[in-house]
């Protein structure tokens, strides 16, 4: 999929009082496919930018992690969908902060598949499912924290689709 693809039309909208930030992490139903992969991922690059949302979601073998961001309401009715969705369980709040601007403004929906071949980012799955199942929160929203640190403007930037 060509990156421009995923470009936010109103990338003008970055900041504001009523910018939120949410992340979460669930299980998928199902493994995924790519096939799965890629309607999930048109779906959300066409359903966020009229709602001025921007984000990125990472999936590995039936684990979601996504940050969303926008308006509050916006992220708000987003994040009561996705608890809906019949492709998600064990949907776990782990951030929902107000923010003063984006960090991915450019991406309606930027993704990542992990696989293998991105050590940092198994060690880093590994450890926040870890985290989840012996419900240790606070260590998961630190690690969630700098792994998206490192997507917004560190090493993993150019992993991203």
């Amino acid at each position: 999929m060509a990156s421009n693809e995923n470009k936010h039309p109103n990338s003008s909208v970055l900041q504001g009082e009523n910018l939120y930030e949410v992340i979460y992490a669930s299980n998928a139903t199902h493994l995924m496919s790519q096939d799965d992969l890629i309607q999930l991922l048109l779906q959300c690059r066409k359903n966020n930018p009229p709602l001025e949302l921007t984000g990125m979601l990472l999936y590995r073998a039936g684990y979601f992690l996504q940050v969303l961001e926008g308006p509050k309401e916006c992220i708000d009715h987003m994040y009561h969908r996705i608890a809906k969705d019949v492709r998600h369980k064990n949907l776990s709040l782990l951030v929902y902060d107000k923010i003063l601007s984006r960090s991915f403004s450019e991406w309606s929906m930027g993704f990542v598949a992990v696989d293998s071949r991105c050590e940092q980012l198994e060690e880093f799955f590994n450890l926040l499912y870890r985290n989840l199942l012996e419900n240790k929160m606070s260590e998961c929203k630190q690690s969630v924290y700098n792994m998206f640190k490192e997507f917004r403007s560190g090493s993993l930037r150019g992993l991203i689709k």
